[in-house]
């Protein structure tokens, strides 16, 4: 990486970091205004949709995937013996590379991209509804909306380690 992207790189690091923190204030903060607001515990409707009733449980495993990917990926050695390929070291694609061509680290991985393309696409209609833009007039459009994009993520995101595994190593012969 050249040295000019190297600041830039950490300054979207750090602006992912705040968005982050921001993001966890801001549910700890509503879910506390929420439980205030009603003392007593909304009962549990059945027609409430499964992405609403598993946004804790989506939250919580994104945040541990999260932390795994990092450990897996940003906080590695880049240019040790993890990264080397056919005899060359790739840096960062070849760790990479290499992490993906075990069948159960791809699982974890996909697993957590299905649990970020549903924690996506109901998060994505939550914040226009608190953003004040729930129109009843709209609420298909942007449920199919938030809907194509998580699936878009969750797929985008998929590909890489599904296309690793299975050949598909552009600039790489194996």
């Amino acid at each position: 990486m050249s040295s000019i992207s190297k600041p830039v790189l950490y300054l979207l690091e750090i602006g992912l970091l705040l968005i982050f923190s921001v993001h966890i204030f801001m549910t700890a903060r509503l879910v506390i205004e929420n439980r205030r607001a009603r003392r007593k515990r909304y009962e549990i409707d059945p027609s409430t949709p499964l992405l609403v009733k598993l946004m804790p449980l989506t939250g919580t495993l994104l945040f541990i995937f999260l932390i795994v990917h990092l450990l897996d990926f940003r906080f590695q050695e880049h240019h040790g013996l993890n990264s080397i390929v056919n005899g060359i070291n790739l840096g960062l694609y070849g760790l990479i590379f290499n992490y993906f061509q075990h069948p159960l680290r791809i699982f974890v991985y996909l697993v957590g991209m299905v649990v970020l393309g549903c924690h996506l696409s109901h998060a994505i209609q939550s914040m226009v509804q608190t953003y004040g833009s729930h129109n009843v007039k709209y609420i298909p459009a942007i449920k199919t909306m938030s809907m194509g994009i998580g699936i878009f993520v969750a797929i985008g995101f998929s590909l890489i380690p599904v296309l690793l595994y299975f050949g598909f190593t552009p600039g790489l012969s194996r």
